[in-house]
């Protein structure tokens, strides 16, 4: 592999094995290829397959995650009353001729409904 390895050696290189480039004593070395011993390897005694639900939930709880249908609803809701805003201040229009503000609203409901089914 010599001094430059190829985007082929290096894209080949298993999980925690690196180049790396040092600077000794004013000259540079390298690339040197170094490894690191797999995290499974050395923590292995502290896996603990069972749990790792209870740490998710631990985790988003900590993070305060909301789940996905909930945000969409938090989002929904300004959306909603903007909708019912725009469509009451609407002015009265032929039934053919949607005013430009009626057909915001009708809009906005639209993206909405598109919204919560994602």
């Amino acid at each position: 592999m010599g001094d430059k390895p190829s985007a082929d050696e290096v894209a080949m290189l298993d999980r925690f094995e690196h180049y790396i480039s040092l600077t000794i004593d004013g000259r540079r070395v390298g690339p040197t290829r170094v490894g690191g011993p797999h995290l499974d390897q050395v923590f292995a005694e502290y896996t603990r397959p069972g749990k790792v639900a209870a740490l998710e939930r631990a985790a988003r709880i900590t993070a305060g995650a909301v789940p996905r249908a909930e945000l969409i609803a938090t989002a929904a809701a300004p959306q909603d009353r903007v909708g019912r805003f725009l469509a009451q201040r609407a002015p009265a229009a032929a039934a053919s001729e949607p005013t430009p503000f009626a057909a915001k609203a009708t809009a906005l409901h639209a993206f909405r409904s598109q919204s919560l089914t994602l």
